[in-house]
């Protein structure tokens, strides 16, 4: 009787040890991260299919990108990254499987003449743009809408300082085709108010410091932040995703990389990381992607919370 408890004991210590060595081994950790952020954004697109992509000029601003990622969604296209001149020759490859390109920005952003190169090598482009950040967004989200039939989902942000809370939202966005409709904190266009009517689920991303509750009252919109852009990341994940456990990792003060992932981002969401910021929602993950070149002791601690 003796050695059967014995015996019990052994097993039961041993399926509890196997099963603590299986949920660590389970952790994969990979990086997707190229020279630049030309040959970063053409390497995320390597993880897609398509024939229509997105291009945006991220030299000096992010802000025409902001909006891309409900488009890329609605439109099944990646977003790589081109100079205000020229085609970087990582990301001209990549466009020889397509015959469709959007341009996103006015041409102080994307000049005329890459637009006349594509057309010239026999490409359909269409160029999206406005006199402002605040309308290329709203124009996004016409074609977005034009594309789907409609939308059910918008989100409003910051587009002066709220690009943390737009990437952290891209990956719900381009999942569900969700037009982002940039702001500059404390009102609202009209054209904006126009493309978002009739839209049932819409949300601002951030606390009230970052989009005013006056927005808010006009836009009956629920609201999702937290304190910092850590804890608003979280209560996106948390909002908007269900058990998990697969993430994208994203440098939490330059959000490059994570505009052109948002298109693969849609069922494994961006986590913006730093060497101190919050990184309880990694906990129980079995899967990190690391996104262009994240520090590898920021990688470490991401490891350290996935298995905490």
């Amino acid at each position: 009787m003796k050695r059967k408890r014995i015996y019990s004991l052994l097993i039961s210590l041993i399926l509890v040890f196997g099963v603590s060595i299986s949920s660590v081994m389970a952790l994969t950790v990979t990086e997707i991260k190229g020279q630049d952020r030309y040959e970063t954004s053409a390497l995320i697109s390597d993880k897609q299919s398509y024939s229509t992509a997105i291009l945006v000029n991220t030299t000096k601003s992010i802000a025409d990108g902001l909006s891309a990622s409900a488009l890329s969604g609605a439109a099944n296209a990646p977003i790589m990254f081109v100079k205000s001149n020229s085609i970087p020759n990582e990301v001209a490859l990549r466009l020889e499987c397509t015959n469709h390109v959007y341009i996103i920005g006015s041409e102080t952003a994307i000049n005329t003449s890459v637009e006349n190169t594509l057309k010239n090598a026999g490409f359909m482009v269409t160029r999206i743009g406005g006199s402002n950040r605040y309308e290329t967004s709203v124009n996004v989200a016409k074609e977005v809408k034009r594309i789907k039939g409609g939308a059910d989902k918008a989100f409003i942000v910051n587009g002066l300082k709220g690009e943390a809370d737009a990437m952290s939202i891209s990956s719900v966005a381009a999942r569900d085709s969700a037009p982002v409709i940039l702001t500059n904190g404390t009102s609202i266009t009209n054209s904006a108010l126009d493309v978002i009517k009739g839209i049932n689920n819409k949300y601002i991303i951030g606390l009230e410091g970052v989009v005013s509750n006056s927005i808010k009252t006009q836009t009956n919109a629920v609201r999702i932040g937290g304190e910092n852009r850590f804890a608003t990341n979280k209560e996106i994940i948390g909002y908007f995703y269900k058990n998990v456990t697969s993430f994208h990792l994203s440098k939490s003060d330059q959000f490059v990389d994570a505009l052109a992932a948002a298109p693969i981002t849609k069922y494994k969401p961006i986590v913006l990381v730093s060497k101190n910021g919050d990184k309880s929602v990694l906990q129980g993950a079995t899967e990190l992607v690391a996104l262009g070149g994240i520090d590898k002791d920021v990688i470490e601690k991401c490891k350290e919370a996935a298995q905490n």
